[in-house]
């Protein structure tokens, strides 16, 4: 606990690479367009592109000769859209023909660059709890492993998933039901707080992934770890308009299980049109609890499909399909048989009107989501949704708002809105905002078989939450420094409790209260870099005069926190880390707790000699082996040492 007065104000913020480029609605580029961020002004060259010191996540005001200004948050892809000038005013202008996102909003956020972004099967996956407070993460389940993230004290559930925009939330339960592949995506862009508003939020967090695009270089890896894991995997620009990237593991569980998995992703993109494709599989060894032993396999594999295209005169449309399987085999103790599919398509239209005093975005969203199983049997809904967003400033604020409101097939209604203000004062951005946000219940928790256990309930209605959050960042030259407080009241909670005859259904009876502080921050000095992160929070039962009122949540830490400490020397890139997870309750009664930890990290990167573009990355996770588990009975990751050779071509 020594690193927590360090990471207090030492902590890190995410990395972006991306070039930041200013575009006309066709997507060529304008040049001689004026960028002021955090008190530098830089212009634009033929390419469009900045300069200067600014890239994606910044704060930044653009203008040219013949656009309107815009004004906001640059977003991930580095593309800041100007529209021809209709009529004088300071208005934020939309930055992508796609829809606006949940994970461009607000301050909390996170970017990761490709190598931090957590991958099933991999060691490190802690290393994400450095980069990004707020997030907490568990693995376990053998070589297919389950990734668990929990934002501000989510369940994994309350998260919302999406790729360049296009959802990918199981409607099973609610996690992501694509497998994510280690080089397969250039960035992940995560956000804490309510997103509902937005059709791809969630209501505690979401996360965006993001493909390289088509004029980032070709890259090839390779590598394996001690436990006789191996990977590889190879990205590369098709033409000017298109790429691939290819991904393959052999991993090994935290418990020696063996695995194997694969993906493909394909991307296009040509002006306001845009489409992508992506195929994964994996299987391997399921590792059980240390209470329960059995020997199982486990089977997944997906398909998702999706297109943007932007249509002339404000308007842009967007279409997605996904499909996925899942084939379960256990043979001790008992012989268990189960396989289900799921899948979902989805059509949107979005309408951005011009010449107005303030930006506005309307959307209309229809889904269709099924899943069929062994068990579970053939269930569907329909899923409609309208929203708006609207964005103004008000003398210094930047002031917005998002509303959105979906309707489901035999379902209650769900409504999400956003409320936010935001003051930037060039090396001082502050923001407050208030959300409304909801999650539908999975099919599981609507559908799930009836047997002498257990049984799922069909009037289940969705879970709603109210978040208060004030974020602000400090730029101060070498110092980069944020917090976050936040608040929010968590209704309707779907908790599973025993009826009649002890048979257990999930109801809509449950209160949570979830409140915390968040810290992050980087600090650069020459050759010397130093990033951490702190997250203190209490979640807690807040139904009145139950059992267990006041007592955490179970699996929610009270504190995470991490530090990273790197240092340039003759050429070689070498580093330490540390990762802290507090100690965690298995029972809701707080009767029975896992021990805290923490996890000791090493890295070396250095170009290999006389190969232009090829690197070696050494790495060490849990390096003092030390015995933690993250789910009860599931043992953590122990001691691993890895080594990955990396070519990246020139741009």
């Amino acid at each position: 606990m020594f690193i927590l007065p360090i990471i207090a104000v030492i902590t890190a913020a995410g990395v972006a690479s991306r070039p930041v480029r200013a575009l006309d609605p066709s997507g060529s580029p304008v040049a001689g367009a004026v960028l002021e961020t955090g008190g530098t002004v830089s212009m634009s060259g033929p390419d469009g592109s900045f300069t200067g010191p600014v890239m994606p996540g910044d704060t930044a005001r653009v203008s040219a000769m013949g656009y309107e200004p815009w004004s906001g948050i640059v977003p991930w892809d580095g593309g800041i859209i100007l529209f021809p000038d209709a009529l004088p005013s300071g208005v934020l202008i939309p930055v992508t023909a796609r829809r606006h996102s949940a994970a461009s909003q607000g301050l909390a956020v996170t970017e990761v660059e490709a190598g931090g972004i957590p991958s099933a099967g991999m060691p490190g996956a802690h290393g994400i709890e450095i980069v990004s407070p707020g997030v907490a993460v568990r693995e376990y389940g053998g070589a297919a492993s389950v990734l668990s993230f929990s934002v501000r004290g989510s369940d994994p559930s309350q998260i919302g998933w999406s790729i360049d925009g296009h959802r990918i939330g199981s409607s099973m339960d609610g996690t992501p039901a694509v497998c994510i592949f280690h080089g397969l995506f250039a960035s992940m862009r995560l956000a804490r707080g309510g997103g509902s508003a937005f059709s791809d939020g969630g209501l505690a967090g979401t996360v965006e992934l993001a493909a390289a695009s088509p004029g980032d270089p070709p890259s090839i890896f390779a590598g394996a770890d001690s436990r006789n894991g191996l990977w590889a995997g190879a990205s590369s620009p098709l033409g000017g308009s298109s790429r691939l990237s290819l991904s393959f593991s052999s991993p090994k569980g935290p418990s020696g299980g063996d695995g194997r998995s694969g993906g493909t992703l394909f991307t296009a993109s040509a002006g306001a049109f845009s489409t992508g494709t992506l195929m994964t599989s994996s299987s391997g060894e399921v590792e059980s609890p240390d209470w329960s032993p059995s020997e199982a396999s486990i089977r997944r594999s997906s398909l998702d499909s999706w297109v943007t295209c932007g249509m002339g005169c404000g308007f842009s449309a967007e279409g997605s399909i996904h499909a996925g399987g899942t084939r379960y085999v256990s043979d001790s103790p008992d012989s268990t048989r189960d396989s289900h599919s799921e899948g979902a398509s989805d059509a949107a239209l979005a309408f951005t009107p011009s010449g107005l005093p303030l930006s506005i975005e309307t959307s209309a969203d229809i889904r269709r989501e099924w899943a069929g199983g062994t068990a579970l049997g053939s269930r569907s809904r329909t899923l409609s949704s309208i929203g708006v967003l609207g964005s103004a400033f008000a003398g210094p604020l930047l002031v917005s708002a998002a509303a959105r409101a979906e309707t489901a097939t035999d379902e209650r209604p769900g409504i999400g809105a956003r409320v936010s203000a935001t003051l930037d004062r060039g090396w001082l951005t502050v923001e407050a905002a208030l959300s409304r946000s909801f999650r539908r219940p999975t099919f599981n928790e609507l559908y799930w078989p009836s047997d002498p256990f257990a049984e799922g309930n069909p009037d289940l209605g969705p879970e709603t939450s109210t978040e208060a959050d004030v974020s602000a960042r400090v730029s101060l030259g070498l110092l980069s420094s944020g917090i976050s407080l936040f608040y929010a009241v968590s209704d309707d909670l779907i908790i599973w409790t025993p009826g009649a005859g002890g048979v257990w259904s999930p109801c809509n009876i449950s209160r949570a209260l979830r409140r915390g502080v968040e810290l992050d921050g980087t600090l650069r000095a020459g050759a010397f870099t130093a990033a951490g992160s702190v997250t203190l929070q209490r979640i807690t039962d807040a139904v009145e005069g139950s059992t267990n009122e006041g007592m955490m949540l179970p699996y929610r830490p009270e504190i995470t926190a991490g530090l990273l400490v790197e240092a340039e020397i003759m050429g070689m890139t070498p580093g330490i880390s540390i990762s802290t997870t507090g100690n965690r309750w298995i029972n809701a009664a707080n009767t029975i707790d896992l021990p805290s930890y923490s996890l000791l990290g090493a890295s070396l990167s250095a170009p290999v000699p006389w190969i232009g573009g090829l690197s070696l990355e050494l790495d060490g996770t849990n390096v003092l082996d030390t015995r933690y588990e993250e789910t009860n009975g599931y043992p953590g990751r122990r001691r691993t040492f890895s080594a990955e050779l990396r070519w990246e071509g020139p741009r």
